[in-house]
């Protein structure tokens, strides 16, 4: 299970903003603290050599050898110096301070789950598969080890795809009080998500959910909020939906606090081959839940031919029409990063331009390769700030 499965909670540290309502009461806004354009992407393929890769945060440009993980709350980002020649030799992340130049080197790992905290001081979490062994792992700001809690189950055992049996983790989510991490056991082709894991500030490691089918874990770019999607009992067959509905669990126990339903696009939602949600990105932002989701709108040809962003208030959803068929990351109230989505994956990309709209000025992103947005590290809400 060497493959990037990277679920970048693509957030950075928030403050809280107040201000005053028009009968004098003060009424306070989340703040994403972020200084646009914030982005990162991989200016060089790499493959037998390290990726090179532009990063561009606080106000500074600057390029490394590795290739993008994601951002931190204090504007650093995670990166790996990983290269094709030297596979055996594990996965050399380090840390990368873009307006000081300093980096922080970490240990080679064999595969990794990445995720960032709250507004506890540990910078991230990381679920690490070592040997065969299953752990989750803090670490501050400069990337030392806060502490390390081993997880019930083996990594994949097996020969080939056909008898890989095993258990996972993935999707770690930090709330100031835990963390939590979906968890997957596997045989041969079938998976079934059945629990989610819950490690408190003690390390006591408890399971929550079991057989509920939780996905799409995420901590929201409020910095506290849990979000997760609620999938079908498996196996699933070709051309079925997925997911049932999209919940937010409590950060403090882990049950399901709130259950928003679905999408209108979800609920005719038929994709193409194998089963998968209609559900792309999970968001709360200012109280407001939000979603972009996938659409199959061509009865006659089931797949997907349509993308657009959904918010959630007082129970019913609406759709936000400016960011149909876009990816948008607003950085501020003023500053978005967006990019069209490309649903045809033979299609010619050259002009699928990354744009940073500053109020109503547009830049477009330098993107030496034909990428869409899809092959940026972005952080940002599906939101538009209130303030």
């Amino acid at each position: 299970m060497r493959g990037r499965l990277l679920v970048l909670l693509a957030v950075c540290g928030l403050a809280m903003a107040g201000c005053s309502s028009s009968d004098g009461k003060k009424v306070t806004h989340d703040s994403l603290g972020l200084k646009a354009p914030v982005y990162a992407y991989a200016s060089d393929l790499g493959g037998d050599k390290p990726s090179k890769t532009l990063v561009v945060s606080g106000g500074k440009s600057t390029t490394v050898d590795g290739t993008p993980w994601g951002f931190l709350p204090n504007g650093s980002i995670l990166l790996d110096r990983y290269a094709e020649s030297d596979e055996s030799a594990g996965k050399p992340s380090f840390v990368l301070d873009p307006v000081s130049g300093d980096k922080y080197p970490g240990t080679p790992f064999d595969d990794l789950q990445f995720g960032t905290h709250g507004r506890r001081p540990h910078a991230l979490v990381e679920v690490h598969e070592k040997n065969g062994r299953l752990s989750l792992v803090d670490y501050d700001f400069a990337y030392a080890k806060k502490r390390e809690v081993a997880l019930p189950g083996v990594a994949g055992t097996g020969l080939n795809d056909s008898d890989l049996e095993g258990t996972a983790y993935g999707q770690p989510a930090g709330s100031d009080d835990a963390v939590f991490v979906s968890r997957t056991n596997f045989k041969g082709v079938d998976s079934t998500a059945d629990a989610v894991v819950r490690i408190d500030r003690s390390g006591k490691v408890t399971e929550m959910l079991k057989d509920r089918h939780i996905s799409n874990l995420t901590l929201a770019s409020d910095r506290h909020s849990i979000l997760a999607s609620v999938m079908k009992e498996g196996p699933f067959y070709e051309g079925v939906p997925a997911a049932r509905s999209i919940v937010e669990l409590d950060p403090k126990t882990g049950t399901i606090k709130k259950s928003y339903g679905l999408p209108p696009p979800c609920l005719h939602f038929e994709p193409i081959g194998d089963s998968g949600s209609c559900i792309d990105r999970l968001d709360k932002f200012d109280g407001v839940v939000a979603a972009s989701v996938y659409e199959s709108t061509k009865k006659q040809a089931p797949g997907l031919d349509g993308y657009s962003t959904w918010t959630n208030k007082a129970g019913k959803w609406s759709e936000v029409k400016a960011q149909r068929g876009k990816i948008v990351y607003w950085q501020s109230r003023h500053d978005r990063i967006e990019g069209d989505v490309v649903l045809d994956f033979g299609a010619n990309t050259s002009q699928a331009q990354v744009v940073w709209w500053h109020n109503d000025t547009k830049h477009v992103l330098p993107n030496l390769h034909d990428f869409t947005i899809r092959d940026w590290v972005v952080p940002g809400s599906l939101i538009r700030p209130a303030s």
